[in-house]
């Protein structure tokens, strides 16, 4: 289950929590933007609509990213980030993704 709340969404209720929207991006959006040491500069580009948003707990930070696959589908990325030393290897599930129809849009 995942359902968008708001107009633009604020927060995501799903299976895997209740998240905040950090970001919306639509497709051709700037998402960042790195300066390296060298002189050059990486720029990111979503190559489709973007929905980024995360929830904190007080040893993981999950991550959750939501993108148009086309007008009526969505895939979802979620993944855990540790807040303190852990051994990766048997704390963390690794990315996790779904995709399929979506009524809603953001």
């Amino acid at each position: 289950m995942l359902e968008l709340l708001g107009t633009p969404p604020e927060r995501i209720e799903s299976n895997f929590g209740d998240f905040s929207v950090d970001r919306i991006a639509k497709a051709g959006d700037i998402t960042s933007k790195i300066s390296l040491s060298d002189g050059q500069e990486w720029t990111a580009v979503s190559k489709s609509d973007l929905l980024a948003a995360s929830w904190t707990e007080d040893d993981r930070h999950e991550h959750m990213y939501v993108t148009k696959t086309s007008t009526t589908e969505l895939t979802v990325t979620l993944f855990t980030q540790p807040l303190r030393y852990v051994d990766y290897a048997k704390a963390n599930n690794g990315r996790r993704t779904f995709s399929g129809k979506c009524e809603q849009e953001f």
